[in-house]
């Protein structure tokens, strides 16, 4: 029997169910102090860079119009930063995060005028997301500050698994009645992610 196909708020759903296990793992790994925050920085930035050369391909099929300019702009100047040199020091990571994070932001501006189908868009931005939330982790990490206890941690994370339903149902309702444009579920990947954040990152 053939498998039925996932549709758009099935993997907009499991996206951000997957992201809660990224960041599950990197707490986890953060915790244990088994990779010092600098090289787990590094890891995160050519992990990012590679799915944004490969959602960067993926956009380039979709669109071949002259229009794709200025979102491929947008894609190679934040793909710039992330391969900076190392985080060796805390003013440096400091740095390269201020600068990262201005970057996402015109990335994501850029992202909206492009005007993508909801479906590739909410894939950019998803990655976005979680890049962002690992981000902030990292650097209370950096910081020295202390991360979620386990008890607290697992309370937060039934909380957001029980959201994720809400959020599914208010997705669903939109996408029967809603233009197929990004901006649609933009509030409802926005609501996700602050959940997502406050069972992650205190």
């Amino acid at each position: 029997m053939e498998k039925a196909k996932e549709t758009f708020t099935d993997k907009l759903i499991n996206g951000l169910k997957n992201a809660a296990t990224e960041l599950e793992e990197l707490r986890v790994q953060m915790a244990l102090g088994k990779a010092e925050a600098k090289d787990i920085f590094e890891d995160l930035k050519k992990k990012f860079n590679g799915k944004l050369t490969e959602l960067k391909c993926e956009y380039t099929k979709i669109k071949s119009d002259k229009n794709v300019l200025p979102l491929i702009t947008a894609f190679e100047r934040l793909q710039a930063l992330l391969v900076l040199g190392k985080a060796e020091s805390r003013e440096f990571f400091e740095d390269q995060v201020t600068k990262i994070r201005k970057e996402l932001s015109a990335f994501e501006a850029e992202l909206k005028k492009s005007d993508l189908l909801h479906f590739h868009a909410a894939e950019i931005l998803l990655e976005v997301e979680k890049f962002k939330a690992k981000l902030e982790l990292i650097s209370l990490h950096f910081q020295l500050k202390k991360i979620i206890t386990e008890s607290d941690f697992q309370q937060k994370k039934i909380e957001f698994l029980h959201k994720m339903d809400e959020i599914k149902q208010n997705i669903l309702e939109k996408e029967s009645e809603a233009k197929e444009k990004w901006s649609s579920f933009k509030k409802e990947i926005d609501e996700a992610y602050t959940h997502l954040k406050k069972a992650f990152v205190h």
